[in-house]
């Protein structure tokens, strides 16, 4: 899984590519987000990446400077002490437009790039490098099938073993972790939201799946207390008959699959929930039959809602009146990449994204029952990569 020269050749060509047809006035481009550095060099340093219109790249690395030099196949690799160098490898000149990442930017580094680069206008890039990523190449495609199946061997052959009677919530989020490293997962998340104040999945017994969160999804988490409503509850035990909530991204070589599965703990699924269960699985089936290069993602959203039994529609993607406004996200080097299935979102599919559909249902009091799956989006509709096994897992 070695990311070569000629990758990252190729994904610098098709960003000049992008920004020469889309923002044919732009003379310069900075990235200072890791993930995107990572993307274009194959290192994440403490550094900032710049593109010039004229066809230079160049990749200022404060530290480590010597891990970059191991690690990058990226031409011009400079070492830096502060951001006052720049200028004197790419020349003091003045930019009349110069695209940045308006999204996560801190107001300290925007004031550098003010300091010591000499531009007019400073624009967005954030749109044009999400749409970018998210149309994958072969060897994207070939890390993220790879996780993806040791997602849903893990999932299928490993959790069930992990559940025992008795155990808290934050003992079996613990375990569940440690098992996934074990398994290839990379023990990391990345996220392209600001703030996302999280390294794990959701994780939850019984009606925990419910509880409110500030996390942007359909299920919740109660979590250890305020400053950490992520990572399991430890005052919550599992017992029989609990519903079991695993929705836990697995990432590999930085590329991250979606599942999430829902086990049944020494009982049986009630009729009611059964029925929502299969709801979310018919949803899904139809969501993923329509990933066809062309198709808009706020129509399948749009489908999706009118093909939805209306019984279900208040307690759909959601709880507590906090319920989500989409079906499914891209995924890819971060968790929530282009594009979203949502009401809004009018940019046609490509070939080549990669999208997890994950309709929910929740139940107040009980827990949330439903389905995830993650695919490519081909002439054929939805390549499913990780499993497609829709079935509540019993565990006696």
């Amino acid at each position: 899984m070695i990311l070569t020269k000629i990758e990252i050749e190729q994904r610098k060509d098709r960003f000049y590519s992008l920004m020469n047809e889309k923002c044919p006035d732009w003379d310069i481009a900075v990235f200072f987000d890791r993930v995107n550095q990572y993307y274009f060099t194959g290192t994440m340093q403490n550094s900032v990446l710049i593109f010039l219109k004229s066809g230079e790249g160049h990749y200022f690395v404060k530290k480590s400077y010597k891990r970059a030099m191991i690690e990058s196949k990226f031409n011009n690799i400079h070492e830096m002490t502060s951001f006052r160098d720049i200028p004197s490898i790419i020349g003091e000149h003045k930019y009349k437009n110069g695209y940045v990442e308006m999204g996560k930017l801190p107001m300290g580094l925007y004031n550098m790039i003010n300091k010591y680069l000499d531009i007019e206008n400073v624009k967005s890039v954030d749109g044009k490098i999400a749409y970018q990523r998210s149309i994958k190449s072969a060897y994207e495609l070939e890390i993220m099938s790879e996780a993806g199946r040791k997602h849903n061997k893990f999932l299928r052959e490993i959790v069930p073993c992990l559940l025992k009677e008795g155990m808290s919530e934050l003992e079996f989020a613990a375990l569940y972790g440690h098992e996934m490293i074990k398994n290839g997962h990379q023990g990391m998340l990345n996220y392209n939201m600001f703030q996302p104040n999280t390294a794990s999945g959701d994780i939850a017994f019984g009606e925990n799946s419910v509880y409110p969160t500030a996390f942007d999804g359909p299920g919740g988490t109660k979590g250890l207390y305020p400053v950490q409503s992520k990572l399991g509850n430890a005052d919550r035990k599992l017992k029989q008959g609990d519903m079991v909530f695993a929705d836990w991204d697995f990432a590999y070589h930085g590329y991250h699959s979606d599942i999430t599965q829902i086990y049944i703990y020494k009982g049986s699924v009630s009729d009611e929930m059964l029925k929502a269960h299969n709801e979310c699985i018919k949803i899904k089936d139809m969501a993923s039959k329509m990933l066809k290069p062309g198709v808009l993602p706020c129509d399948i959203y749009n489908k999706a809602m009118t093909t939805l039994n209306e019984k279900y529609k208040d307690n759909f993607m959601g709880a507590n009146n906090e319920n989500v406004k989409f079906l499914g996200h891209g995924l890819g080097l971060c968790v929530d990449e282009m594009p979203v299935i949502a009401p809004r979102y009018d940019i046609p599919l490509e070939e080549n994204m990669v999208i997890a559909i994950e309709p929910k249902i929740s139940f107040e009091g009980t827990g949330l029952v439903g389905v995830e799956d993650t695919y490519i989006v081909t002439k054929d509709g939805g390549l499913c990569i990780t499993g497609g096994m829709d079935d509540i897992i019993e565990v006696n």
